[in-house]
Formats: C-alpha cells, sequence, structure tokens
C-alpha cells in the first residue's frame, strides 16, 4: 500500500497507480523498496532501450536503401 509520505504528495494519481502496480506485480511491500526497485529497473531499462533504437534505426537505413534502390530501377 502506498502511503501518503512527503514524496508520495507530489506524485499525480497517475504515477501513484504506476507504484501501486509495480508493487503488486513485484510483490513489495514498502513504498522505499519500491522506488528503489524501480530505479534499479529504469537504468537496466535504459541500456535495453538505447539498443533496440540503434536496431531500429539500422533496419529502417536498410529499408529506405531498399526501396531507393527499387525507385531507381523503376
Amino acid at each position: 500500500m502506498i502511503k501518503k509520505s512527503t514524496i508520495i504528495r507530489n506524485l499525480n494519481e497517475k504515477q501513484i497507480k504506476q507504484l501501486q502496480e509495480v508493487q503488486e506485480r513485484n510483490k513489495i511491500k514498502s513504498t522505499s523498496k519500491t522506488f528503489l526497485f524501480v530505479l534499479d529497473n529504469y537504468l537496466d531499462q535504459q541500456k535495453d532501450i538505447e539498443r533496440l533504437k540503434r536496431i531500429i534505426d539500422l533496419k529502417q537505413k536498410k529499408i529506405d536503401n531498399l526501396k531507393s534502390e527499387n525507385d531507381a530501377s523503376i
């Protein structure tokens, strides 16, 4: 359960619901542990997100090159 601490009072309703969802999914009982869990996961996910963005950019460039080759042959 998310208690109305000083930090929580600064969050909007959507953010509080997101924290509650994280707590429920991961069976975390305290708000401070929830914040630490989210912080740890955020940093790990940022690395994955950046890697995936690079892959998407690479694939998009390949698609654009193939499209330009098809346009040139027509």
